[in-house]
């Protein structure tokens, strides 16, 4: 660790790190990934949620250039993919971590995004996505609920969907 410019200040420190798989392989992926510097409490806590040099090199891919480390760590524990967040931008959305997370919390997937947009429904915030797919809105019903006439309003949408 002292090689790759690691100084975790005591002993405890380095057999926690150890004890949790940070490993000097890990540890020199990061530093090629452009992560230097980083707290040995900060290295277990990565370790632990599964945020690696590679799942930190998809997201910069996908636009995150500048990712912290605590978003990634929260994109990783509500189950943000790579994937995810990619499929979401090839939709035409560009979201933020907390937006990522928000849409991951309430089931929206690609799929539905997708489906959206390919509806017209375009440009929609992710709260207005999200209502959407609480309020159990697909495709088939935003199709239904159009039929021949005007493209409904998300509100006009849950509005129909709800009876009210």
């Amino acid at each position: 660790m002292g090689g790759l410019g690691y100084r975790v200040g005591s002993l405890q420190a380095l057999i926690r790190m150890r004890d949790h798989g940070v490993r000097p392989d890990f540890v020199r992926q990061l530093v090629r990934a452009g992560l230097t510097g980083l707290s040995a409490d900060t290295l277990v806590e990565m370790r632990d949620h599964g945020v690696s040099p590679d799942y930190l090199g998809e997201l910069r891919r996908l636009g995150f250039a500048d990712i912290p480390v605590r978003d990634a760590i929260l994109l990783r524990d509500h189950g943000v993919s790579a994937q995810y967040a990619g499929a979401l931008r090839e939709a035409g959305y560009a979201f933020g971590p907390a937006q990522l997370v928000e849409l991951r919390d309430h089931g929206v997937g690609a799929d539905f995004v997708e489906a959206l947009r390919s509806l017209g429904y375009t440009g929609l915030s992710p709260r207005e996505i999200v209502r959407l797919r609480d309020f159990g809105i697909t495709a088939d019903f935003i199709r239904e609920a159009n039929g021949a006439g005007p493209r409904q309003s998300p509100d006009a949408l849950i509005r129909l969907r709800t009876g009210g």
